[in-house]
């Protein structure tokens, strides 16, 4: 099957169907089984789970975005209106500007882990997201060690592909 074209579409609209996959892939449905016993055996309630997972994702898109397209104009366009999303997410109500809140610190910490797995260090983006489920369980370490790093490389790749078939980035940036 072809994949659509994207690049028509608007650098600011890019930033609206980044935000929008969030809503998409960050829901209690898509935990699987396996995920779900580790979090009964670990006693980590099911929705911690899913928030931190949806915070983990929404900063691999914007790290994704910042990385690729850097402080370039339409940078900017798609960040901003990616950004915007979450703004109004934290307008909404309290629940929403907890959420905001907490989504601007994990992406400063989120980025700092990314930085040290560059610098080699071991599954940094795991034990960073296992702070976040307070839980010393090493059921949950192996939950977090295994899962976390697939939730930001999926989302990190998938927000490259959909910059480069908007033609945003070049198709040879290798990252």
């Amino acid at each position: 099957m072809a994949t659509p074209d994207s690049s028509s579409i608007s650098p600011i609209d890019i930033g609206r169907i980044l935000a929008g996959s969030l809503d998409h892939s960050s829901k209690i449905g898509q935990i699987s089984e396996k995920e779900r016993s580790i979090l009964s055996d670990a006693k980590i309630p099911i929705e911690l789970y899913r928030r931190e997972r949806l915070l983990l994702a929404g900063f691999a898109i914007d790290f994704a975005i910042v990385t690729f397209l850097k402080k370039s104009d339409v940078g900017k366009q798609v960040r901003g209106d990616y950004l915007e999303t979450w703004s109004t997410i934290g307008q909404q109500d309290a629940a929403g500007a907890a959420l905001y809140q907490l989504f601007v610190q994990r992406c400063s910490e989120y980025a700092m882990a990314v930085w040290a797995l560059e610098a080699g260090k071991i599954n940094t983006i795991g034990l960073t997201f296992l702070s976040f489920l307070a839980s010393d369980n090493s059921r949950a370490m192996s939950l977090a060690l295994t899962y976390a790093p697939c939730v930001y490389f999926t989302h990190f790749e998938t927000a490259k592909q959909l910059l480069r078939s908007a033609r945003l980035i070049k198709p040879r940036a290798h990252f």
